[in-house]
């Protein structure tokens, strides 16, 4: 993997490098992380995501290639399970579903889409392994590991320069040719420049230049001029790892199990679907090859034999048990290597509490590292706004008995454990926004005033209505 040393060593001086081979270090470097592992599996992680199983697409190809059947021939199905995209959305929605809990003096520098944002990332961050923000002014703009990646420095391992890259197939007389271009921003401390790859090379944007990440636009009736009133101290584009290791989640025994699993659930539909029901075995034709024979059983659900004439009908069952019994235990062993929660444990309206805590204690234990690693780039953000030392949290998404939880609510008021407003607190049936109104219409009824016009007074503690007025008793 090329450096920032590299690329400094590359393009000479900083202040007037040499453009021609900044351009050509540029598409070397791009090349060179798209024959990388990182980028690699990114794209195979995001075709199984959309569900597109590669090992059950290359065996149908297969298939077609050696003449065993053609494409008109529907004898093979291609049944891709959703385990990978549910435990995606899982895992990130558990941890991030509620959004980022801080001070809201300080979220609001965040704008209002970060939550929403963070979340859509988070996603594609255990897909990919990894996603890169850049704060861009005052909003997140993501980007993933299939079209941007840092040059780092050797010494500290700091990204110093960003490379985004993507291609735009052009279109002509409405349909999609073979000419495509790829458009590339560099992203450096200062700015971004953009260029464009063609069959003619790299060569700077027509009609775009390099464009500086602060700048602030003056305007009167006589001039608007936009002026850069300065560079950030670092690189303002963040990682978002997946994980303590910096991989996706989609490694290589996750796609063993569920190739497997997609194999013989597609194999155990294709028994079913040409092999059971009735079947006659017609002595005496004369099927002239294999493929003929093929064709035959699929169309008449014939065998043949031409010793002899005669007909008989056969009843085919399918022995599915032994692979049910392989299905429902790679199920089971893909949820407790990947740590997911199996919702499937957690079932049924007797499930305790404790018992739900220690069905979802791996699962627990698994978001811990993930956020981890959304913690430190949610700082890194913060910091490049101007805030930093604050606390940073998440509240996760629960799952509980809710009869069991309000029942000990109640007892623990009636001990005298606890008053209404942390039993309102506690509730789970009681959304977190409406609590504060429910406890105001509480006040309301008891003491026939509303909160919003009480005060108190600091010296004595006693309530005052707005305008000074003191309560009588």
């Amino acid at each position: 993997m090329l450096s920032y040393q590299d690329y400094i060593k590359e393009i000479g001086d900083m202040n007037s490098p040499d453009e021609a081979k900044k351009m050509a270090f540029l598409v070397r470097a791009i090349q060179e992380y798209q024959n990388g592992e990182r980028y690699k599996r990114a794209q195979l992680a995001q075709k199984y995501y959309k569900r597109e199983n590669e090992a059950i697409l290359k065996r149908l190809t297969y298939l077609q290639r050696n003449n065993v059947v053609n494409k008109s021939q529907i004898i093979f199905h291609k049944l891709c399970n959703g385990f990978f995209p549910k435990m995606c959305k899982q895992l990130s929605q558990y941890l991030l579903g509620n959004g980022v809990s801080i001070d809201s003096q300080y979220k609001q520098k965040l704008g209002v889409r970060f939550d929403k944002d963070i979340q859509t990332m988070g996603i594609n961050t255990l897909v990919d392994g990894v996603n890169w923000g850049f704060w861009n002014v005052n909003h997140l703009q993501q980007y993933r590991a299939t079209e941007f990646f840092t040059l780092v420095d050797e010494w500290n391992n700091i990204p110093m320069l960003g490379i985004h890259f993507w291609i735009v197939e052009k279109q002509a007389q409405g349909k999609f040719n073979n000419t495509k271009a790829m458009y590339v921003e560099v992203f450096d401390i200062n700015g971004v420049t953009p260029y464009i790859v063609d069959n003619t090379g790299m060569k700077p944007m027509p009609g775009k230049s390099f464009i500086p990440y602060k700048t602030k636009i003056y305007s009167d009736e006589l001039i608007t001029q936009t002026l850069s009133t300065g560079s950030y101290e670092v690189l303002p584009v963040f990682p978002l790892y997946a994980n303590e290791e910096q991989v996706s989640e989609f490694n290589d025994g996750l796609k063993s199990m569920i190739d497997a699993y997609d194999f013989i659930n597609s194999d155990l539909a294709d028994s079913i679907t040409q092999t059971e029901g009735i079947y006659w075995a017609i002595k005496n034709y004369g099927g002239a090859d294999a493929a003929d024979l093929i064709k035959e059983i699929e169309t008449f659900r014939a065998t043949v034999n031409e010793e002899d004439s005669d007909v008989k009908n056969f009843a085919v069952e399918t022995p599915y048990q032994a692979k049910q019994y392989a299905l429902e235990s790679l199920r089971k062993a893909m949820y407790q290597d990947q740590m997911i929660l199996d919702l499937e444990l957690i079932q049924g309206g007797s499930l305790t509490n404790v018992a739900i805590n220690v069905a979802k204690t791996d699962f627990d234990l698994k978001t811990d590292t993930f956020e981890w690693q959304v913690g430190d780039f949610v700082q890194n953000i913060l910091a490049l706004v101007g805030v930093s030392n604050i606390e940073i949290k998440f509240k996760r998404r629960t799952i509980t008995n809710d009869t069991e939880t309000i029942n000990n609510i109640s007892t623990m008021m009636a001990d005298g454990y606890l008053d209404v407003e942390g039993a309102i607190g506690y509730c789970p049936l009681i959304p977190e926004g409406d609590q504060q109104a429910l406890l105001d219409r509480l006040l309301l009824q008891e003491t026939g005033i509303p909160q919003a016009d009480m005060t108190v007074d600091e010296n004595e503690g006693i309530p005052l209505l707005q305008g000074g007025g003191e309560v009588d008793g």
